[in-house]
């Protein structure tokens, strides 16, 4: 996979699309918009999944396939990490957009906390969890 050329401008933070960047023999070097959508059918997702797996925007995968943008050598190495992985590698959405529920927004809620201060102040309580718990694999 591959990097793309790209121009500074004067204000050192707007970046303008050149084109692909070419080899010495003449043939372009990065990831293709093609490329991309090989990835995604590979993986069977879809470019909203694929954007959640990389941390970007739907719109930026968009633009990617739309050869309007390119990504960095962080994303083409993270893209290569899930290409390697093979299709479970990206997690499938719920309808709404989103997997589990993000761990912060969980720590927000006030029924987490209710059930955390009955787990310290039973021990009874935290053995039966703990032997629930047991059964369930540990989240990544």
């Amino acid at each position: 996979m591959f990097r793309r050329s790209l121009t500074v401008s004067e204000d050192h933070h707007a970046h303008r699309y050149e084109g692909p960047a070419r080899r010495r023999d003449g043939s372009v070097a990065g990831v293709s918009p093609e490329q991309i959508i090989a990835l995604r059918e590979t993986l069977r997702c879809t470019p909203r999944e694929l954007a959640e797996a990389l941390g970007v925007s739907v719109k930026t995968v968009m633009a990617w396939e739309e050869d309007k943008e390119f990504p960095t050598k962080r994303l083409i190495d993270a893209m290569s990490e899930l290409r390697e992985q093979g299709r479970g590698a990206v997690p499938r959405l719920r309808r709404g957009g989103t997997t589990n529920p993000p761990v912060m927004k969980l720590l927000s809620e006030p029924d987490l906390w209710r059930l955390i201060r009955k787990l310290l102040a039973h021990r009874e309580l935290r053995e039966q969890v703990a032997k629930l718990a047991a059964s369930y694999d540990d989240p990544d």
